[in-house]
Parts: C-alpha cells; structure tokens; sequence
C-alpha cells in the first residue's frame, strides 16, 4: 500500500511526463535555444551548460551589442543540421524534462557549445565543462571576444 502510494504521488506530482521520456532517445533534433533541443517530441536540456536566453544581450570588444542568445541557438542549429544527435538522461529538471549528455557520434555537444563560446559551463550542477570553458575564455571564442554582461544569474538553466 505504501508504495502504491508513492507511485501515485510521483505520477501525480509530475503529471505522468517523467514516465513518458525514455532514459536515451537518439533522432534528428530541433533546436529550441542555446542549451535545449526535442527529439522526437521531448524536450531535452543539454546537461552542464548555461546559454544566454533569446533575449540576452552581450557586447562586442569594441561595445556593440548582439543577441547572444539568438547567436547560441544559431550555433547550435548549425552543429546539430542534418545529423543524428543521441542523448542518454544524466536527471529531471523540475518539470520533470529531460536533461541530458547528448552526442554526434563522438562529439559531446555540450562540451561543443561551451568550446565555441556560445554557452557557459553550468558550474552550480556539473564540472563536467570547466576546462572546456576556461578554454574558450583563454582563447576569446563566442561571447568571451567582447564583454560579457553578468550572465551566470541571468542565462536559461
């Protein structure tokens, strides 16, 4: 009975959704925004990356503003154009979507978009991108060519 109960509590508390998503899904994705794709309907978030939301500004080394965001999903739809993306869950969020390691073929996109200075490392969840983000930092990829504004708070889990 209790753990009826619990059950019932679980699929409740999550409206049945974290049942529904399988622990690997692997097809052609869509990019959704700098750090999340859906494959096959589910919505995934890439695991240890931050990526500034649509609407996020940065600036330029020489001041000029650009939508950082809109630049992480681009490169991030570049990368993923065509090709087959696998991701194996790593947790829930608190909606109870996925988040998760994904890949082509050996490639880790997340590492990927932290390398390229279009996402930063998620250092409150994971360490799993650190190096790659100090990197890109040390060689001025992506945002970190110009001034980035105080992003950690303000960039979309």
């Amino acid at each position: 009975m209790r753990l009826l109960l619990i059950f019932l509590f679980v699929v409740l508390a999550t409206g049945g959704r974290a049942a529904d998503i399988p622990s690997e899904l692997s097809g052609p994705a869509r990019v959704v925004d700098g750090n999340t794709i859906e494959i096959a309907g589910a919505r995934i978030r890439l695991h240890g990356v931050k990526a500034p939301a649509l609407d996020q500004s940065c600036e330029t080394r020489r001041g000029k503003p650009y939508r950082c965001g809109v630049a992480a999903r681009t490169a991030l739809a570049d990368l993923l154009r065509g090709r087959t993306v696998r991701c194996k869950a790593t947790g829930r969020d608190g909606s109870g979507g996925m988040i998760a390691k994904c890949f082509i073929e050996w490639l880790d996109i997340g590492e990927q978009m932290v390398l390229i200075g279009r996402a930063l490392a998620d250092r409150d969840r994971s360490t799993d991108y650190v190096r790659a983000e100090n990197a890109a930092r040390a060689l001025k990829e992506g945002m970190w060519k110009g001034r980035l504004p105080p992003l950690r708070k303000e960039m979309k889990d």
